[in-house]
């Protein structure tokens, strides 16, 4: 579980990293907190810090 801060000042809590594409630079992370578990995919290029939530 980590907790991740975009560029822009946007965030997401306590979501679980599942995998990186390193050609696309996409950052695969899953919200287990939803009301079903989905899929987040986000730019790594966008993401400015990640932390053990």
């Amino acid at each position: 579980m980590v907790d991740v801060i975009l560029a822009g000042g946007g965030s997401f809590a306590g979501i679980s990293f599942i995998s990186l594409d390193p050609k696309t630079c996409c950052a695969t992370f899953l919200e287990i907190e939803a009301a079903a578990p989905t899929p987040l995919i986000i730019d790594c290029q966008q993401i400015i810090a990640i932390r053990n939530a």
